[in-house]
């Protein structure tokens, strides 16, 4: 048997680190390339380690406004559960009535600031008080109707062209029963018009129902209260009276020449016909009024004049 004489201290210590050398090189690929338990965290609890190299990138090229904005995740909003179809139609058929009642609402709104802001509105009460003409001396719908009534233009339209054709019909009408009368002359003209009910009345119930078309019922009420007094008035009394035309010339001392004329209304009362109503006016003109041109064909020579 062999003598194995014994190993130095310092060879024993040299020995053990050569050992613990070799098992380390052999074992550091195997835990280089082991999953880090803390990878398996969530992304959202485990932040990754920054390496020297990033950190020395961003120290080198700080990052921009727009990079660090676009960096920044924005929260997301918080979604409740998914409602049942039924649910949903429900709160989509409410969203759309709610839209439609702010709809008409913003309309009314709007209307109410443009007619009512800044007016005084008469109270019903005093309404059968209130008179207004409802056409001007060329026939034509009043102003002061075309703001009561609040008429658009293509209202305004219809209306002048119902007055007018109306008021034509009822001069044909009384120009068939003029008789001139005792007392006419070569500076005078004296007319007498007997009356035509039946005729009258039908050219005002084609009036009445074409301005009821035009206005719509409650408009037609309101226009009738305030204007349908004078409406008969200006129309003749649609036949209904006795008329008496005076037409004179006038010389003042210097030469100047006038035309002198009186109209003169006898209706009867709608209570008694025994009772009749007269009325007349008196006016001194320089020229032949529009609502009197009808008659100019029947002037005589020295009153012609005015006409022209």
């Amino acid at each position: 048997m062999s003598y194995i004489p014994p190993m130095s201290p310092r060879l024993s210590v040299a020995a053990v680190l050569v050992v613990l050398l070799l098992l380390g090189l052999a074992v550091w690929p195997a835990f280089r390339s082991a999953p880090d338990s803390s990878s398996s965290l969530p992304p959202a609890t485990a932040p990754a380690p920054a390496s020297s190299s990033g950190a020395a990138a961003r120290i080198a090229a700080p990052a921009s406004a727009a990079s660090i904005v676009r960096a920044t995740p924005s929260p997301r909003p918080s979604v409740g559960p998914l409602r049942p179809p039924a649910e949903r139609r429900q709160l989509a058929e409410l969203e759309r009535e709610n839209a439609e009642l702010r709809r008409r609402l913003e309309e009314m709104l709007n209307w109410i600031v443009e007619n009512v802001q800044g007016r005084y509105p008469l109270p019903e009460e005093q309404m059968k008080n209130l008179r207004i003409a409802p056409v001007d001396d060329a026939l034509l719908t009043s102003e002061d109707l075309i703001q009561l009534l609040r008429l658009t233009p293509e209202e305004v339209d219809r209306m002048d062209a119902s007055f007018i054709a109306s008021r034509s019909i009822l001069y044909e009408l009384e120009d068939s029963t003029l008789d001139t009368m005792d007392g006419s002359g070569p500076d005078r003209l004296l007319l007498h018009g007997a009356p035509y009910p039946e005729e009258g009345a039908e050219v005002s119930a084609v009036l009445y129902s074409e301005l009821l078309d035009t206005l719509g019922k409650a408009r037609f009420a309101r226009f009738m209260q305030v204007s349908g007094e004078d409406l008969n008035r200006q129309f003749d009394y649609f036949g209904n009276r006795d008329r008496t035309l005076d037409f004179q010339l006038l010389t003042s001392d210097n030469g100047d020449a006038t035309l002198f004329i009186r109209d003169e209304m006898a209706t009867a009362d709608p209570d008694d016909p025994l009772v009749q109503h007269i009325s007349a006016t008196e006016r001194i003109v320089d020229a032949l009024p529009d609502d009197y041109l009808p008659y100019a064909s029947r002037l005589p020579a020295l009153l012609a004049p005015f006409a022209e």
